[in-house]
């Protein structure tokens, strides 16, 4: 009877700890997912942004066409820009060809 009363106190305790590690689980993701909808939303205004803004004739002279065509496109381009890696296939900085051409 004596082991049977231990036993059942391990078990809550371990149970309790796993209930709090889970709680936390959820609250990381959570957390992170809202971190993405947040980063999609401010990526996809500014991509649509661009989109409509940017002259696609004047885009397709300069070459950089490819980059602003659409969404989906630009909103890769502008992924691109905030992590690190914003040059055209030549290895030229976009935000300098499109500031040169733009003003």
């Amino acid at each position: 009877v004596r082991m049977a009363r231990i036993v059942k106190i391990f078990r809550l305790t371990m149970m309790k700890d796993l209930r709090l590690m889970m709680r936390g689980l959820i609250a990381g993701v959570w957390t992170l997912a809202l971190a993405f909808v947040l980063l999609f939303t401010v990526i996809y205004v500014i991509a649509g942004t661009a989109t409509i803004a940017l002259d696609t004739r004047k885009l397709a002279e300069i070459g950089l066409h490819a980059y602003f065509y659409n969404i989906p496109t630009t909103m890769f381009t502008a992924f691109r820009c905030f992590t690190g890696d914003c040059v055209n296939d030549q290895g030229h900085s976009l935000t300098s060809v499109l500031s040169r051409e733009f003003g």
